[in-house]
């Protein structure tokens, strides 16, 4: 539902700052010890901290919402999510209530829904938010294990999530709409930080679904799963 809900509002900027977020593509990252956002061409050359007042604490984690042509980061020391222009300007504080930032860790954009998701490092829970500031909560994470979360990824067309466990030494999901249905993904990890989603060889969002649903079961046994699915032992998800 609040996925639904955020749409109409994501809707109305979709365009408004599209030519200006294109003017600086490229790498942006969280420089923990600088305490500072970077960025770099996408094929080396114009490295630079992005011009941010006042300057990020200890960021753990940055995403971009090229619609608004804002970069996002996590402040770890300070507790918060702040945004700023791609090119620079002054900090802004988004407003989360009702959602924990705790040491945040990661984040991750649904620009579509209008919503962005982070890890608590210390809290053990994963948080969401909306963009606009209207307010956020803690994922229902039923069934998976959240274990001093770093890093996420969403697939938002299989309204999935997917978070790494650094202390758990695993790699946790749920469901990105409505939250619950988690788990964890067959695969051994230690300390694992960072995640990224790759969907290739998987025919549908519904077969990623399917097969999470199983539990991690094989993936021949799930309706839609092709030859590149099960060649690829899963490692699309």
């Amino acid at each position: 539902m609040k996925r639904l809900l955020a749409t109409v509002v994501a809707a109305l900027a979709l365009t408004a700052t599209t030519a200006s977020a294109s003017a600086a593509e490229g790498v942006y990252f969280s420089n923990f010890g600088a305490d500072a956002v970077s960025h770099v061409g996408l094929l080396g050359g114009g490295a630079a901290n992005v011009p941010i007042t006042p300057e990020p604490s200890h960021p753990n984690g940055t995403a971009i919402d090229s619609a608004t042509g804002r970069v996002y980061w996590a402040n770890f020391d300070a507790n918060t999510i702040e945004y700023a222009s791609i090119e620079g300007s002054a900090a802004t504080v988004l407003a989360t209530p009702g959602a924990p930032v705790d040491r945040p860790a990661g984040l991750a954009i649904d620009p579509a829904a209008g919503l962005i998701y982070w890890a608590n490092y210390a809290g053990d829970t994963i948080s969401w938010a909306a963009l606009d500031g209207s307010g956020g909560g803690t994922l229902d994470t039923t069934g998976a294990p959240v274990e001093s979360p770093n890093g996420l990824a969403i697939y938002p067309a299989a309204d999935t999530i997917y978070w790494a466990n650094y202390l758990g030494d695993s790699i946790g999901y749920a469901d990105l709409d409505d939250g619950g249905e988690g788990g964890e993904l067959p695969v051994a990890a230690e300390r694992p930080t960072g995640v990224a989603v790759d969907v290739i060889g998987f025919s549908s969002p519904a077969t990623v679904k399917a097969w999470l649903a199983t539990g991690g079961a094989a993936l021949e046994a799930v309706p839609g799963a092709g030859p590149a699915l099960v060649s690829r032992g899963g490692g699309g998800a």
